[in-house]
């Protein structure tokens, strides 16, 4: 059970970070089809960076160590507590 809660902890962690870092690199994309205003970077070079800027953060999170209390945390509900919320979604 507490390897349980520490992966989806982490796996939460790095979905926020992910979803986070990666909407200001879909906005000029989207500013470039609905406004049809030329990109500043290609589209390889935008994927290279993100590679190189959210590859090693991530899996960092994915490894992050448990919290003290992981244990005195009540079970989650299954029904409320998902990997992406729509919390999660509007805050990145």
């Amino acid at each position: 059970v507490e390897e349980g809660r520490l992966i989806f902890d982490n796996l939460k962690k790095s979905i926020a970070y992910t979803l986070s870092s990666n909407i200001p690199e879909i906005t000029p994309f989207l500013v470039f089809i609905v406004l049809q205003i030329p990109l500043g970077l290609t589209t390889v070079l935008i994927l290279l960076i993100d590679l190189g800027t959210d590859l090693l953060p991530a899996i960092a999170l994915a490894y992050e160590a448990k919290e003290a209390d992981i244990m005195m945390k009540p079970p989650r509900d299954s029904r409320t507590d998902r990997l992406v919320t729509r919390k999660l979604i509007s805050f990145s």
